[in-house]
């Protein structure tokens, strides 16, 4: 069974105890089922940026073509780290 839980902290004051109290979270939910969990934090970035990650069952063929597909839409040279089976594009 899924779940998914989220913390919107505004008082700042609580910003030291944000890892334990998403601990606390993520220990309840593990008793769901033995799915993977994770954690995002997002924050006004100061460099703006977007950050993509994409998945294929044949990564050395799709990704490079994603690359320079992209490239040419946004006329920019971006970023990409290819993971096994998975790419980041920034």
């Amino acid at each position: 069974m899924c779940g998914i839980v989220g913390l919107f902290l505004k008082d700042k004051s609580l910003e030291l105890t944000l890892g334990e109290m998403l601990t606390q979270m993520l220990i309840t939910m593990s008793d769901r089922g033995p799915d993977s969990a994770g954690i995002a934090i997002y924050k006004n970035p100061k460099n703006s940026f977007t950050k993509v990650t994409v998945q294929s069952s044949q990564p050395q063929i799709d990704f490079e073509n994603i690359k320079i597909e992209l490239d040419s839409l946004f006329n920019q040279n971006l970023e990409i780290m290819i993971i096994d089976t998975h790419a980041i594009i920034t």
